[in-house]
């Protein structure tokens, strides 16, 4: 499974190409040092004396050394410095970056948080921002907007009645703005035995339902939305009060049974076997 793979070491473009340059800045010292030990070892063979007596070896034990001699000569060719600068570097600019006025969330009231000194250089080289959901660059907000059961509408499209957010929404982010006096009516009312009939036929034929009325077709919609999805009940404690909301991985669906619950149809559990509601 996808999910189930280790995490990705994330690396910068930078990064990547400073790591290209020391290996070839490596190869390239490693080349050097050979031809100077091999120049060396020429040299000392023509000229036919030792001129590393100083240090109380012979021709035969010196020569051997050479190589290494200049690689330690040569070590400042691969910049270490450089790595230890770059992230020192990285570490400023998160603080920058976390106290950037203009990235200040006032609703929130907080600023950005740096999780990561490993990609600071690759905000200045994004040229195209994708989004693939609402969410990723907007409010994560869903608002429940109209009921279609039938041939009947229940809510106004482009009608939006804003008011505060309770507690229990600031918490989950999603907002229920809907208020619809024909659906609360029509809940609140007895059954209107002059309606049409509707019947539902499983794909086998085996099986089969029949809504008498308007009212039984609309509660048969809400029970539908308070129990067809994937959400969890949870509890918390929010001050003094003890409030319940539901948890789940899309807000469409956590919208659509918040509103099942506004309209009296409140989801309880679930498990295998069965799902409880409180209606």
């Amino acid at each position: 499974m996808m999910n189930s793979q280790k995490a990705r070491i994330k690396v910068s473009n930078l990064e990547k190409k400073l790591n290209v340059l020391i290996i070839v800045l490596f190869l390239i010292q490693i080349v050097i040092c050979f031809l100077l030990s091999m120049a060396t070892l020429i040299y000392d063979s023509v000229k036919d004396d030792n001129q590393s007596s100083y240090i109380g070896g012979s021709y035969n034990t010196t020569k051997d050394l050479n190589f290494f001699s200049y690689f330690l000569l040569l070590s400042t060719l691969i910049p270490i410095s450089l790595i230890v600068t770059l992230e020192v570097i990285k570490v400023v600019q998160c603080y920058f970056i976390s106290q950037d006025s203009l990235m200040f969330d006032e609703e929130a009231g907080r600023g950005t948080k740096v999780s990561s000194t490993t990609i600071n250089e690759e905000l200045g080289q994004v040229t195209y921002v994708f989004s693939d959901k609402t969410g990723t660059l907007t409010q994560n907000i869903m608002e429940f907007k109209a009921l279609a059961v039938g041939e009947e509408i229940y809510g106004d499209i482009g009608d939006t009645i804003m008011r505060k957010p309770t507690k229990v929404e600031q918490r989950i982010e999603v907002e229920t703005n809907y208020n619809n006096t024909q659906l609360s009516k029509l809940l609140s009312k007895k059954p209107n035995k002059d309606d049409t009939p509707h019947e539902i036929i499983s794909s086998n034929g085996k099986s089969k339902i029949v809504l008498k009325t308007e009212k039984h077709k609309v509660q048969e919609v809400l029970k539908l939305l308070g129990i067809c999805h994937d959400c969890e009940r949870e509890t918390a404690k929010v001050g003094d009060e003890l409030i319940s909301f539901y948890q789940g991985e899309s807000p469409d669906e956590i919208t659509l049974v918040d509103f099942a619950k506004l309209q009296g149809f409140e989801f309880l559990e679930a498990n295998e076997a069965r799902s409880k509601m409180l209606c």
